[in-house]
């Protein structure tokens, strides 16, 4: 509102700035260079204030342009090194390893988990523990499950937030429970995701994302 109420000001005081040099008294014409130096610094300031404010009304878009970019390059990067006859076993403690007893991948973080998949294609429906060798289940990975086979998914207690892309172009996922704990869900994290219905508590952050995508939805208590 503030850009708006000085750019509205800026122009008007150009509008009378420009009358005043060229309109004298007496019906007079009293063009001046001064006048007209001053007339094109205003329109200098005008067209500064004009070009801020189509970056502030693209700034939305330009960070999404930079969060996808940055996603393709992750992609890209794990792309390569599964395909490289010279990837070593070599890995510190926080990337990606699966459990004894399931069959996820994950990252550790200041003692607590975050899913980053799963190593084994053939399962369909998949149940996520709320903890794994102790620690807390507390995120899904950007892109974890996407374009998977699976087609039902159970999200533990204690979750508080899901990646984006997380379960996109998962196809055949019919359903996923969300637990009331989580509170953030990242851009189309569902998306084409056509057979999908959400089980989720009423009221809560994962029914107000669902349907804000047009999701299908199921309260529970």
């Amino acid at each position: 509102m503030n850009k708006i109420i000085i750019f509205a000001a800026l122009m008007l005081a150009a509008c009378m700035l420009f009358s005043c040099a060229t309109f004298g008294g007496e019906g007079e014409t009293t063009t001046s260079d001064q006048s007209l130096g001053v007339y094109a610094g205003l329109v200098d300031l005008l067209r500064t204030e004009l070009d801020q404010l189509k970056k502030d009304q693209n700034a939305d878009a330009e960070e999404y342009q930079k969060r996808i970019k940055e996603l393709e390059d992750k992609i890209a990067a794990l792309t390569v090194q599964t395909q490289s006859p010279t990837q070593t076993t070599q890995k510190p403690d926080t990337t990606d390893k699966p459990s004894d007893d399931q069959p996820l991948t994950y990252t550790e973080s200041n003692g607590e988990i975050t899913i980053t998949g799963c190593s084994d294609e053939n399962i369909k429906v998949l149940v996520i523990p709320e903890k794994i060798d102790g620690k807390p289940v507390t995120a899904i990975a950007d892109s974890a499950f996407a374009s998977s086979d699976l087609t039902g998914v159970s999200l533990p207690a204690g979750l508080k937030e899901i990646g984006w892309f997380a379960f996109s172009g998962c196809v055949y996922l019919m359903n996923v429970s969300i637990p009331v704990s989580v509170e953030s869900i990242g851009y189309d994290a569902f998306g084409n995701c056509p057979k999908l219905t959400v089980y989720c508590p009423a009221n809560s952050f994962a029914e107000r994302y669902a349907k804000s995508y047009g999701l299908t939805v199921v309260t529970t208590s």
